[in-house]
């Protein structure tokens, strides 16, 4: 009888939680900048863009997110600033 009883509650307990988790809505992200002069300034607009992501994704991998921003950039040159930059900002 114990048994039965102490299933029951730890079952409960998953439901519970797990209604938690899946009610919560997927952080909603930061629309990408349009305004990036591609000349690798040290105010650049991917940089701020990078920092909200992993204020909202923070208990992300941090290299998932950095892939996750550099597969975004077209430009390579660009995309090694913005790597090296990420790096040097602990990403």
């Amino acid at each position: 009888m114990f048994l039965i009883s102490r299933w029951r509650l730890v079952n409960s307990c998953r439901v519970i939680r797990l209604r938690r988790v899946c009610s919560q809505q997927p952080p909603e992200l930061p629309e990408e900048p349009t305004t990036c002069c591609m000349s690798g300034c040290a105010n650049c607009v991917w940089i701020d863009y990078a920092d909200k992501i992993r204020s909202i994704l923070a208990n992300s991998d941090s290299k998932q997110v950095s892939q996750m921003i550099l597969d975004k950039i077209k430009d390579p040159n660009m995309k090694a600033f913005l790597s090296m930059e990420l790096k040097s900002k602990g990403f």
